[in-house]
């Protein structure tokens, strides 16, 4: 068995077993009259942080002049097979005119995880199989604009139908991927889980008479947990298999034993991002 994580001298080091990373970032994009004026995508804001054998990343921020305001604010921990984040947008414009504009902020973690299943009674070693997770979901979302949790998986099989994804999450529940996905039984192969919050407002009055102001906000939730809990194994027909082992090199059960909530400062991030977004919305009352 691997080890999960070593501490010396400082350094986190990680088992090449299973990895982690995290990501947030917030985007904004103006356009008036189907010309863009700041010519591309803009990142306002990147930070990470690395705690034990998890991953973390946080990040708030707003701006503002004499006539919009924007803030948001965002966090993700990334743990063995268990995501937690949030994300929140809100956006206020005076006068939009004839523009186009959008702004987006979104947390994302990424779990690998190498595994090998082999034949169960019934099942040839080396025939094509498939897999369908399910996660369970503690979190919501609201929006004038669009914000969701969405999870997306892949195996780095040589084979057709090795990519899925669930549907928008927005709410409490258990979530499965649209469709499984194929490995070879017998043959190990890394299993990637690519999971997002996203939080979306904007506007488009390029060709449609404008109103006199635009505010709009957006927030995702999900720092409660998404929890990667289930999973079903299919042979080459597509017919269920049971009896059926899921090795993986880290040596831990392949489904997680749920964790705590994540740490307090991440619910602190939330807290002070949430903060700055309500004195936009008061300064723009007055």
């Amino acid at each position: 068995m691997l080890s999960i994580c070593t501490l010396v001298s400082g350094l986190t080091l990680h088992s090449l077993a299973w990895g982690y990373t995290v990501t947030a970032d917030t985007q904004f994009y103006l356009a008036e009259l189907n010309i863009h004026l700041d010519g591309a995508w803009h990142r306002r804001a990147f930070r990470e942080h690395r705690t034990g054998c998890r991953r973390r990343i946080q990040l708030h921020g707003s701006f503002s002049n004499s006539y919009s305001g924007f803030s948001w604010s965002a966090a993700a921990v990334q743990d063995y097979g268990i995501f937690h984040a949030q994300a929140s947008t809100q956006a206020h414009r005076d006068d939009p005119g004839h523009d186009y504009e959008a702004f987006q902020t979104f947390a994302t973690g990424t779990f690998n995880q190498t595994l090998t299943i082999p034949a169960p009674f019934g099942v040839s070693n080396g025939s094509t199989g498939s897999f369908l997770l399910g996660w369970d979901v503690t979190g919501s979302a609201s929006a004038t604009g669009s914000a969701y949790l969405g999870i997306i998986a892949r195996t780095s099989a040589s084979l057709a139908n090795i990519n899925s994804y669930t549907l928008a999450i927005m709410s409490n529940g258990h979530y499965d991927l649209i469709s499984p996905i194929s490995f070879i039984y017998g043959t190990p192969f890394q299993l990637t889980i690519d999971s997002y919050v996203q939080a979306n407002v904007g506007y488009d009055y390029r060709y449609t008479a404008a109103p006199t102001s635009f505010s709009d906000t957006a927030s995702a939730d999900f720092l409660h947990t998404a929890i990667l809990s289930s999973v079903s194994v299919f042979d080459s027909t597509g017919a269920p298999v049971s009896g059926y082992v899921i090795v993986t090199d880290s040596g831990r059960p392949f489904l997680p034993t749920p964790a705590p909530v994540p740490e307090p400062e991440t619910y602190a991030m939330l807290l002070v991002g949430l903060g700055l977004m309500g004195a936009i919305a008061r300064r723009k009352q007055k």
